[in-house]
């Protein structure tokens, strides 16, 4: 199961997204976030990045009552934030089951299945073909 509470109310969950992964502990606390032990501002450069990682927290009014501590692996930046957000959504689901609908409309619960097409032989990417030669 990849989402659980401990004894001291930790909730870990694990949020992916494209061959990024992120394993998140939530903790009732004052609103720090630390991302592979970095603050937030440090790890994401991107201001839409570091929105998008605490989206959850965002949607539903919990920013300054929980805690983030994450480790992500995999894929680029982008990919790292939107695994974030799936795994912090998870885990405060854990502690407030009720914010499901909330967090639903927001778009944080749902895993977005898209993954990077690969390429196929006689083809210069995924999908493009060589320009056409008629002679």
């Amino acid at each position: 199961m990849s989402v659980t509470e401990n004894v001291w109310g930790r909730a870990r969950a694990v949020g992916r997204r494209k061959t990024s992964s992120a394993v998140v502990w939530l903790v009732e606390g004052e609103g720090d976030v630390r991302v592979n032990g970095k603050k937030l501002t440090d790890a994401f450069g991107r201001l839409h990045d570091r929105e998008s990682a605490i989206w959850a927290l965002k949607a539903t009014d919990r920013i300054d009552k929980y805690n983030i501590w994450a480790t992500v692996s995999g894929g680029g930046t982008t990919g790292q934030a939107e695994a974030l957000t799936l795994g912090v959504a998870k885990a405060l689901l854990v502690h407030e089951p009720a914010l499901k609908p909330a967090l639903r409309r927001a778009g944080c619960v749902t895993r977005d299945p898209r993954k990077v097409e690969r390429k196929k032989a006689g083809k210069l990417k995924a999908r493009k073909m060589p320009a056409w030669v008629k002679r």
